[in-house]
């Protein structure tokens, strides 16, 4: 049973929306959509006209730090007729499927098929229909509709021909693209401070384990290091020395107990649930309780380092076998474990290729520089700092992503109606 339409709105193939909307397939509502170059082009090495594909849009953004390039001949022969436009929309048919980003540059280029060109025309904000497209609905739709072919998904053009949208009047579309497009000005400036901080955090730990802060005179201020001794891991402060994570360290694998995935079901609870990669479920008991380092033991990251190692987790919890669970001794400050074992190269301690493994023998026998207790703890402590930064960052970067979704919903439907500015007339 079809839910009635409030006053002032309507039932529509898109559902309820306000009654001075108009409803339309896609390909009535603009002035083109066709896709890219089906079949690989010859690329030249000099010269030539970028080629751009997929994988030059993200996050609703054309990204144009790298592609390859076609002759001028052959992009004329694709081109006589409606090249790609400043203000044209590309939308990604494979791959990522489903994303829209606006072309905001006059570059000249050409598109490979897994990228289809939208020309919005007179009916459809460029900017309006972008956020259109990128909604949860529409998300839903491409991907729901991709096709599977020699292997590869791909979204039919024809397919995005014949969705229908819902049409505000032009002003109300230039207004509501504004107030969601200002939301996504603020992600990309938490997105850049995000990339700030990292680039800031990855110097510091070069620094900081190499030079570290240096030793505390008198009054209690850090003096840098001036004596520096040659070691096996390198140049060192002559008041550092090399040591094993064995030697600095107490191991509890024997105290992990791993819970089969049926019977967590039937184990629910508060207590984090920690395997490899950090958390994967929560439970009814715990088997730790304290502050601990968490180093994965296998698994496909162990190998490439895309991700952190080491976590530092605190309270209590339950450890499966796929993550080692150390303690710090006298002489060992646990964070400045966490910070330099991400930081170091294991590959020599690694073993096994489909599937990498870091066992306990050769975790405990990594030799990592070590600083006196004091200057451990001030080098984490600094790093820490940072990393309460980021953390700060991401929850930011969450609550506006949230924030997003909601204003999404609701003006692109028209649940909230906006009263367009007069530059929108």
């Amino acid at each position: 049973m079809s839910t009635a339409a409030p006053d002032g709105y309507k039932a529509s193939p898109v559902g309820i929306i306000p009654a001075d909307w108009s409803i339309s397939k896609l390909k009535e509502a603009t002035d083109l959509i066709t896709c890219g170059l089906a079949s690989t082009p010859r690329y030249v090495t000099s010269g030539g006209v970028p080629f751009l594909s997929a994988q030059n849009v993200k996050n609703g953004t054309l990204r144009l730090e790298k592609y390859k390039c076609i002759s001028y001949s052959d992009h004329a022969k694709l081109y006589a007729n409606n090249p790609p436009k400043r203000g044209d929309i590309l939308y990604t048919r494979v791959g990522s499927i489903g994303e829209a980003a606006i072309i905001e540059t006059d570059l000249e280029f050409s598109i490979y098929v897994s990228l289809t060109l939208i020309k919005t025309g007179a009916r459809l904000h460029n900017e309006f229909l972008k956020q259109l497209l990128n909604s949860a609905h529409y998300k839903r739709l491409a991907n729901n509709e991709v096709y599977v072919g020699g292997g590869v998904g791909n979204l039919n053009v024809n397919v995005v021909r014949g969705w229908h949208v819902a049409v505000p009047p032009l002003p109300e579309q230039k207004k509501i693209a504004r107030i969601l497009s200002s939301v996504d000005s603020k992600l990309a400036l938490i997105d850049q401070q995000i990339t700030t901080t990292q680039t800031l955090k990855k110097g510091l730990m070069q620094k900081l384990f190499t030079q570290g802060v240096g030793t505390q005179d008198a009054d209690g201020r850090w003096q840098p290091h001036t004596d520096f001794q040659k070691t096996e891991l390198g140049r060192i402060p002559v008041v550092w020395e090399v040591a094993t994570i064995g030697s600095i360290s107490e191991n509890f694998d024997n105290l992990r107990v791993p819970i089969k995935s049926e019977d967590r079901q039937n184990r629910q609870g508060e207590y984090p649930y920690y395997g490899a990669q950090g958390i994967i479920d929560f439970v009814d008991d715990y088997i730790f309780e304290g502050d601990y380092l968490l180093v994965a033991e296998d698994g496909e990251n162990v190998k490439s380092r895309k991700y952190d190692i080491a976590l530092y987790v605190s309270g209590k919890f339950w450890v499966n076998n796929h993550a080692h669970i150390l303690q710090s001794t006298e002489s060992s400050d646990l964070r400045f474990l966490q910070y330099m074992i991400n930081f170091i190269s294991i590959k020599d301690y690694v073993t096994g290729q489909a599937q990498p493994k870091l066992n306990k023998a050769a975790l405990m026998g990594i030799k990592i520089k070590l600083p006196p207790i004091s200057e451990q703890k001030e080098i984490s402590s600094t790093l820490y700092t940072v990393d309460r930064k980021l953390d700060h960052l991401q929850t930011q970067k969450a609550q506006t992503q949230q924030l997003k979704k909601g204003l999404m919903q609701k003006l692109l439907t028209g649940q909230i109606r906006v009263q367009p500015d007069p530059q929108d007339h």
